[in-house]
């Protein structure tokens, strides 16, 4: 394995379904998230078309060096805090998959 590419795919709430809402969850996530030991890098995307923003408002792309450093991250306390705090006031629903490269 050379990295797990970790993909979180998040609809937002309908009040925050918009292109501020959506660049609010962005921001925050590029702020937070890269500061957790074990992420090697994030990439936000927002769909590029209509049957895509149906379903998703935000993707969030991840990678680390190994299945343990994503385990480690999804316990970490700022992960927690940032889910728990900040996204979950946000979000419908998440949902994620990781991937070796």
């Amino acid at each position: 394995i050379q990295m797990v590419e970790r993909i979180v795919l998040i609809k937002l709430v309908e009040a925050q379904a918009t292109d501020a809402g959506r660049q609010e969850v962005i921001d925050e996530s590029m702020r937070v998230l890269p500061t957790i030991t074990g992420v090697k890098s994030l990439r936000c995307g927002i769909p590029a078309e209509e049957k895509t923003a149906a379903s998703w408002d935000i993707q969030l792309a991840l990678t680390f060096n190994c299945m343990d450093c994503v385990n480690s991250y999804l316990i970490d306390p700022t992960h927690r805090a940032y889910v728990d705090m900040f996204l979950s006031t946000r979000m419908s629903f998440i949902k994620a998959w990781n991937f070796e490269h």
